[in-house]
């Protein structure tokens, strides 16, 4: 997985794309035909690439500010 986004880091191979690009960079021999990768943020990142994690960190930044607010 970690090669798939070393290929296409800044714009991502396109959502629910990793199924299709896996088996070009499986390991000889491997034979397995994943569908998802094994950590979902990993997953993210090699689907959307930067501009798709740096939405998601905003959301989270976002949210994480509006709960201080409502928490004081």
């Amino acid at each position: 997985a970690w090669h798939l986004w070393q290929k296409t880091p800044w714009y991502g191979l396109g959502i629910f794309n990793f199924k299709h690009y896996y088996p070009a960079f499986s390991l000889p021999g491997d034979g397995s035909n994943l569908e998802y990768a094994h950590n979902d943020l990993l997953q993210l990142l090699i689907e959307t690439g930067v501009p798709g994690s740096v939405i998601l960190l905003g959301i989270i930044v976002t949210l994480v500010v509006y709960l201080r607010r409502y928490l004081s």
